[in-house]
């Protein structure tokens, strides 16, 4: 039943495809995000094993070498 309401507002709102364990990786992915322990997202997600935790941080790591850390956003008046 939830899959069919997460369905129809997914439908509504013209987002495509979304199901109910898309709205959960991006609630663990949002509080890793905001700072969190891996401690307390588990204790949020409900996850036995904080290892499990772990996988949804994939696309946080090395975010120094991220390419958006390298663009200039200057004007090229602010270059001479």
């Amino acid at each position: 039943m939830v899959q069919k309401i997460v369905g129809r507002w997914a439908d509504y709102s013209r987002v495509g495809e979304l199901s109910p364990h898309d709205l959960r990786r991006t609630a663990i992915t949002k509080a890793l995000d905001s700072g969190l322990t891996y401690r307390q997202v588990q204790m949020m997600s409900k996850h036995k094993d904080p290892k499990t935790v772990m996988r949804y941080d994939h696309g946080r790591e090395n975010m120094e070498q991220n390419a958006v850390n390298f663009l200039d956003y200057s004007d090229e008046a602010d270059r001479t």
